[in-house]
């Protein structure tokens, strides 16, 4: 947010001289932090793409807001920031306030921007997102933290560079595993195999033990996902979206042999289970607790409850983003907090836990009113 626009929002929010200026202390998109120096924070509403409230546009119109997108196509990004008020600048321009770019910025480049832009990824930050990047991550900290601190993954191997050692402890252990590649998403080139001879070596994957006894629920597969805004990794500055995202595979899971090429049962991807024939749009409720918000098997909002952020993951970004401390930065993570891997029953909904909504996270309301992403 530009200087001029914080100092002009603190003026504003003390002083009823000028009519016509919104009260800025009990407007919508402003909320104010900070002690003996307030700062504003600019709050989105996910149900104004479909409202146009004029309300809601006025603080991005009056100060002149602007964005640019770069090397992506965020339809649900620019609906948003359009809705409050903000224009978008041409991807060249150095004209703008916020940058939201499908790539990574330079270091060098992050230090030409001023206080008043901000971009949507710190550097390196593909540390934490890549699969084979946060594997050799993690493995780092066992060596340094001790293995049963960061024993969270079941045994893994990176293809073809240790398909040696995979094929020894397959000798072993014969599977099932599952291979996934190293940079990829909504579970686009993942199966499951039960010999090495049906895995590629033409490109770079993952293969990890398949957990053939996986916690269900009512016999589906199924994660629970949180949202998190990291504003900061020194010192680690991490928003907790309030609402969950639960998803469901669509076909009951049987560990036969038979079944171990159906997607539609192994995996919980929403990209993957809307082309499944079991696919429906609305299902009965799971559970009479009020937690569960059950409407979708593959879209399925929960209310986000009690959940301990682990030193893991500051452990692991203090050490691979230890020279990250733009300003500039911020960065939305999804972090899969309880899954039908885990090997144990356990009830995660036991404690609510009732956070602020802060800003971009905002869109992820969007999932309930059917806004197409």
């Amino acid at each position: 947010m530009p200087v001029v626009m914080a100092r002009d929002l603190e003026e504003t929010a003390s002083s009823s001289e000028d009519e016509e200026v919104v009260s800025q202390e009990d407007h919508p998109c402003i909320m104010w932090t900070g002690g003996c120096r307030r700062i504003p924070i600019l709050v989105f509403h996910a149900e104004a793409i479909l409202t146009k409230d004029n309300n809601v546009r006025i603080i991005g119109e009056r100060y002149h807001l602007s964005y640019k997108i770069v090397r992506t196509d965020s339809r649900l990004v620019r609906s948003i920031l359009t809705a409050h008020g903000f224009h978008e600048v041409h991807p060249s321009s150095t004209d703008y306030n916020l940058m939201w770019t499908g790539s990574h910025l330079k270091p060098f480049l992050l230090r030409t921007l001023s206080e008043a832009q901000k971009v949507n990824h710190f550097p390196r930050s593909y540390e934490l997102t890549r699969k084979d990047r946060l594997y050799k991550n993690i493995i780092r900290m066992q060596h340094t933290h001790g293995f049963k601190a960061f024993h969270i993954l079941p045994q893994t191997f990176l293809l073809p560079a240790e398909y040696a050692e995979f094929c020894n402890s397959y000798s072993k252990d014969r599977g099932p595993w599952i291979v996934k590649p190293v940079a990829s998403s909504r579970g686009r080139g993942v199966y499951l195999i039960n010999n090495p001879n049906q895995i590629s070596l033409e490109e770079n994957t993952l293969v990890s033990r398949y957990i053939s006894n996986p916690l269900l629920i009512d016999d589906f597969k199924f994660d629970v996902r949180l949202y998190v805004l990291v504003t900061s990794y020194d010192p680690l500055v991490i928003y907790l979206y309030e609402e969950g995202l639960a998803r469901f595979a669509t076909v009951r899971y049987d560990q036969g042999a038979k079944n171990i090429r159906n997607q539609f049962m192994h995996l919980t991807n929403y990209s993957v289970n809307k082309k499944s024939g079991d696919y429906v749009r609305y299902w009965r409720q799971l559970s009479p607790e009020p937690e569960w918000s059950v409407s979708d098997p593959g879209v399925t909002e929960v209310e986000s409850q009690h959940v301990a952020l682990e030193e893991n993951l500051v452990f692991m970004s203090r050490g691979t983003m230890k020279s990250c401390q733009s300003f500039n930065s911020f960065e939305a993570f999804v972090c899969c907090c309880f899954s039908s891997a885990c090997p144990v029953t356990v009830s995660p909904f036991s404690t609510k836990l009732r956070l602020p909504k802060f800003c971009l996270l905002h869109c992820l309301s969007l999932l309930d009113l059917g806004v197409g992403i």
